[in-house]
């Protein structure tokens, strides 16, 4: 059985090249904003964890 439809030559459907979004910019507001929220936290951090985490008192020392 032959297809009378059959056409070797080009096709009538046409393809659109994808369009790919041009890559993002660094933002550097963002940036600046969570480098200094990071620090600021991690200081507040250390400085909890070396007010819990460490004595300080005065003492003596006992020798023989």
């Amino acid at each position: 059985m032959k297809s009378a439809d059959f056409k070797r030559g080009s096709s009538k459907i046409r393809v659109l090249e994808e369009v790919r979004p041009a890559p993002k910019k660094l933002n550097w507001d963002r940036l600046i904003y969570l480098a200094t929220l990071f620090l600021i936290v991690g200081l507040c951090l250390a400085f909890v964890f070396r007010k819990k985490m460490y004595l300080h008192g005065e003492g003596q020392v006992l020798f023989k």
